[in-house]
């Protein structure tokens, strides 16, 4: 039988011994543990190095083969190009809702200061930037610098109407956002859809906005017969986005074209959904552009 003292020691001994560096093992023991030698560490720097180099060759040779597709895909001149196509302006927390109390400034406040802060980056942009061109007179625009857009073309959608919503004639508005190098272009005057839906809104320099009920049912309450306003619908300009805003050029200073949709003719107390189109073929379009837009609209 071995003492106390003994039975501490030999505890104490393998302890230790299980708890040293495992290069101090005795021989045999540690064998998994070693390190490669330096010439076969030496061999497989070489491979690594050979197969990157490989890889950056393939990498570098599918860049230069496929350099004109990534140009046209990829550039990003600004913010425009998160986005193609026809876009809505609303307060963000809207949810494509806009619903308003005539009576009640608040409720249709947040949509008319949306639209005034669009507006006054656009007259910002004007007031700051000397080599817009005035593309207001047709067949003059050089194409060498972006066009001016003059908000008067907005119709009566103006400030000191509160855009139209203490009227109960909300104004809505659009732009058509495209990336650049992206031209839009109408329908040929030949095509059916001009005579079914454009008929007194083509034009050869323009593309046309379009704003209809979801349904029947929604049309019918959307479209009726005023004794006061003509048109249920005004859409400022009349004809739609000129095509002097196209293609977008190289420039900070860009601004789309905007547009307003005008309803004269809601009733309250119903919810409206409202589907409005932009009818454009594109060129060079090298992703989906949206034509079509979707809101609902209430009026109290």
């Amino acid at each position: 039988m071995y003492g106390s003292e003994e039975v501490h020691l030999a505890q104490k001994i393998e302890y230790e011994y299980s708890t040293d560096d495992l290069n101090f093992l005795p021989p045999g023991q540690n064998s998994y543990f070693k390190l490669p030698s330096v010439r076969t560490r030496k061999t497989i720097l070489k491979i690594a190095i050979a197969a990157a180099f490989v890889l950056l060759c393939i990498v570098l040779a599918y860049l230069l083969l496929h350099r004109k597709h990534l140009d046209t895909t990829f550039t990003v001149i600004n913010s425009n190009d998160t986005f193609s196509g026809l876009a809505l302006h609303t307060p963000s927390n809207s949810n494509h809702l806009i619903k308003f109390n005539t009576f009640i400034k608040a409720s249709y406040q947040p949509y008319s200061e949306n639209i005034e802060t669009i507006l006054q980056e656009y007259w910002h942009e004007y007031v700051n930037n000397s080599h817009l061109e005035d593309c207001s007179v047709s067949g003059l625009h050089s194409k060498k610098e972006n066009c001016i857009y003059w908000q008067q073309d907005l119709g009566s959608c103006i400030h000191l109407q509160n855009y139209g919503y203490a009227e109960g004639r909300p104004c809505i508005l659009l732009s058509l956002e495209l990336p650049e190098n992206t031209l839009p272009f109408p329908y040929k005057k030949s095509n059916p859809v001009v005579k079914k839906y454009l008929t007194g809104i083509w034009s050869k320099d323009h593309v046309p906005v379009t704003c209809t009920g979801e349904t029947e049912a929604d049309t019918r309450y959307l479209i009726t017969q005023d004794p006061i306003f003509n048109n249920s619908i005004t859409y400022s300009p009349l004809k739609g986005y000129s095509l002097d805003f196209f293609p977008q050029l190289r420039s900070p200073h860009y601004r789309a074209p905007l547009l307003m949709v005008q309803f004269n003719t809601l009733q309250p107390g119903l919810t409206v959904h409202v589907r409005c189109r932009v009818w454009a073929i594109y060129k060079n379009a090298t992703k989906a552009i949206k034509s079509v837009v979707k809101f609902r609209l209430h009026m109290n």
